[in-house]
Protein backbone atom coordinates (compact mmCIF):
# COMPACT_ATOMS: atom_id res chain seq x y z
CA UNK A 1 0.00 0.00 0.00
CA UNK A 2 0.86 3.43 -0.65
CA UNK A 3 -0.45 6.53 0.74
CA UNK A 4 -0.60 10.22 -0.36
CA UNK A 5 3.01 10.19 -1.91
CA UNK A 6 2.99 13.64 -3.28
CA UNK A 7 -0.09 16.45 -3.55
CA UNK A 8 -0.41 14.91 -7.28
CA UNK A 9 -1.65 12.53 -9.45
CA UNK A 10 0.97 9.89 -9.43
CA UNK A 11 -1.04 7.15 -10.29
CA UNK A 12 0.66 6.26 -13.75
CA UNK A 13 4.03 6.03 -12.38
CA UNK A 14 2.16 3.70 -9.50
CA UNK A 15 -0.06 1.66 -12.33
CA UNK A 16 2.96 -0.33 -12.96
CA UNK A 17 3.03 -1.95 -9.71
CA UNK A 18 -0.47 -2.49 -9.31
CA UNK A 19 -1.04 -3.93 -12.78
CA UNK A 20 1.72 -6.34 -11.75
CA UNK A 21 0.32 -7.13 -8.55
CA UNK A 22 -3.56 -7.14 -9.23
CA UNK A 23 -4.07 -6.60 -12.57
CA UNK A 24 -5.35 -3.02 -12.15
CA UNK A 25 -4.27 0.04 -12.67
CA UNK A 26 -3.67 2.56 -9.97
CA UNK A 27 -6.97 5.18 -9.74
CA UNK A 28 -6.24 8.72 -8.45
CA UNK A 29 -9.43 10.11 -6.45
CA UNK A 30 -7.89 13.85 -5.43
CA UNK A 31 -10.56 15.68 -2.71
CA UNK A 32 -12.19 17.90 -3.55
CA UNK A 33 -10.99 21.20 -3.74
CA UNK A 34 -12.10 23.96 -0.84
CA UNK A 35 -12.83 27.11 -2.81
CA UNK A 36 -14.99 28.84 -0.19
CA UNK A 37 -13.83 31.73 1.60
CA UNK A 38 -13.59 32.69 4.95
CA UNK A 39 -17.09 34.11 6.40
CA UNK A 40 -16.10 37.60 8.43
CA UNK A 41 -19.11 38.79 11.35
CA UNK A 42 -18.78 41.75 13.34
CA UNK A 43 -19.92 40.22 16.71
CA UNK A 44 -22.54 42.27 18.34
CA UNK A 45 -22.88 43.70 21.99
CA UNK A 46 -21.19 46.46 23.47
CA UNK A 47 -18.32 44.35 25.38
CA UNK A 48 -16.96 43.39 21.82
CA UNK A 49 -18.04 46.51 19.39
CA UNK A 50 -18.80 49.99 19.59
CA UNK A 51 -20.12 51.78 16.69
CA UNK A 52 -20.75 55.29 16.48
CA UNK A 53 -23.91 57.13 14.58
CA UNK A 54 -21.64 57.60 11.69
CA UNK A 55 -20.93 53.84 11.34
CA UNK A 56 -17.28 54.21 12.61
CA UNK A 57 -15.68 51.99 15.15
CA UNK A 58 -14.71 53.03 18.28
CA UNK A 59 -13.68 49.44 18.86
CA UNK A 60 -14.70 46.09 16.55
CA UNK A 61 -14.65 42.34 17.16
CA UNK A 62 -15.13 39.98 14.62
CA UNK A 63 -16.35 35.86 14.02
CA UNK A 64 -14.45 34.08 11.93
CA UNK A 65 -15.63 30.94 10.49
CA UNK A 66 -14.19 28.55 7.66
CA UNK A 67 -15.43 24.85 7.80
CA UNK A 68 -11.64 23.82 6.08
CA UNK A 69 -9.96 25.82 8.90
CA UNK A 70 -8.91 29.78 9.65
CA UNK A 71 -5.28 29.91 8.58
CA UNK A 72 -4.29 33.69 9.34
CA UNK A 73 -5.06 37.01 9.08
CA UNK A 74 -3.33 40.59 8.36
CA UNK A 75 -4.98 44.06 9.27
CA UNK A 76 -3.84 46.65 6.94
CA UNK A 77 -1.05 44.24 6.44
CA UNK A 78 0.00 43.20 9.79
CA UNK A 79 -0.30 39.21 10.17
CA UNK A 80 -1.37 37.61 12.59
CA UNK A 81 -1.13 33.53 12.55
CA UNK A 82 -3.95 31.80 13.65
CA UNK A 83 -4.29 28.19 15.05
CA UNK A 84 -5.55 26.46 12.26
CA UNK A 85 -9.17 26.22 13.69
CA UNK A 86 -12.46 26.09 12.08
CA UNK A 87 -13.48 29.13 14.67
CA UNK A 88 -11.30 32.09 15.43
CA UNK A 89 -11.94 35.37 16.59
CA UNK A 90 -10.24 38.80 16.69
CA UNK A 91 -11.28 41.04 19.32
CA UNK A 92 -10.88 44.76 20.32
CA UNK A 93 -9.66 45.82 17.10
CA UNK A 94 -8.94 50.09 17.45
CA UNK A 95 -6.50 52.00 16.71
CA UNK A 96 -3.28 51.02 17.63
CA UNK A 97 -4.09 47.18 18.17
CA UNK A 98 -3.26 44.29 15.39
CA UNK A 99 -1.69 46.56 13.17
CA UNK A 100 -5.27 49.14 12.90
CA UNK A 101 -5.14 52.91 12.71
CA UNK A 102 -7.55 55.98 12.78
CA UNK A 103 -9.60 55.55 9.07
CA UNK A 104 -9.94 53.00 6.77
CA UNK A 105 -8.74 49.42 7.61
CA UNK A 106 -8.79 46.44 5.82
CA UNK A 107 -9.14 42.78 7.74
CA UNK A 108 -7.98 39.79 5.26
CA UNK A 109 -8.99 36.61 6.55
CA UNK A 110 -7.77 33.32 4.79
CA UNK A 111 -8.35 29.93 5.48
CA UNK A 112 -5.82 26.84 4.76
CA UNK A 113 -6.90 26.25 1.48
CA UNK A 114 -6.01 30.25 0.43
CA UNK A 115 -9.34 31.14 -0.42
CA UNK A 116 -9.72 35.16 1.40
CA UNK A 117 -12.14 37.65 2.58
CA UNK A 118 -11.30 40.91 2.92
CA UNK A 119 -13.79 43.02 5.04
CA UNK A 120 -13.19 47.22 5.25
CA UNK A 121 -14.32 48.90 8.12
CA UNK A 122 -13.19 52.35 9.67
CA UNK A 123 -11.92 53.22 13.09
CA UNK A 124 -12.89 56.48 15.06
CA UNK A 125 -10.96 57.81 18.02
Amino acid sequence: MAYNLTATDQSAYLSGITEALKGEATEYRAAPRDTTPPTVTVKDGSRFTKVRADGAYQRVSFALFDEGEIDRLSVNGVVKDLTDDTWSDLNFVKPGAFGAVRGANTLQVVDVAGNITEVSFVLSK
